[in-house]
């Protein structure tokens, strides 16, 4: 039995990640999460190849030149669509490449925050959000290395 305050995360692959790497994506999704308050909520972490990344960021944000290496699906896109398969209210989805993993997996863990501060209402839209997302990423990131996680 869940307690009230619990949160889950769910990760799904294409291809293949290390157990380590997936249990690094765990627990820091899990922590990032929690500091933002998503108790009683499930994340979804997706990992993808970055082809196919660039292809779903194309259709979702045709005019956005930012990273191909992260995207966030919050609540708020999928609308009010019910999610049987969830015994907790969903936070969102946050999608990786799976080459950024391979690549540099300190930066991979990092846009993975990057990703949970936008469902949880961090834009970096105006110089103002920018400074205060960018302000949070740093305190979560901090926070993560001194757990041990990394």
């Amino acid at each position: 039995m869940r307690t009230k305050g619990a949160i889950e995360i769910e990760i799904e692959v294409e291809g293949a990640i290390t157990s380590r790497v997936r249990g690094k994506l765990q627990e820091i999704g899990k922590m990032a999460a929690e500091e933002l308050g998503a108790a009683g909520r499930v994340l979804r972490i997706i990992v993808l190849p970055r082809a196919e990344l660039k292809r779903i960021k194309k259709e979702f944000f045709p005019f956005q030149s930012s990273c191909d290496d992260v995207l966030s699906f919050g609540e708020e896109e999928q609308g009010d669509f019910p999610h049987p398969e969830y015994s907790l209210r969903p936070a969102g989805e946050v999608y990786l490449s799976r080459e950024i993993l391979s690549e540099n997996k300190e930066r991979a863990f990092r846009l993975l925050v990057h990703g949970i501060l936008h469902l949880f209402g961090y834009h970096h839209t105006e110089k103002r959000d920018i400074l205060m997302m960018q302000k949070k990423e740093q305190e979560l990131w901090e926070r993560i290395l001194s757990s041990g996680l990394m």
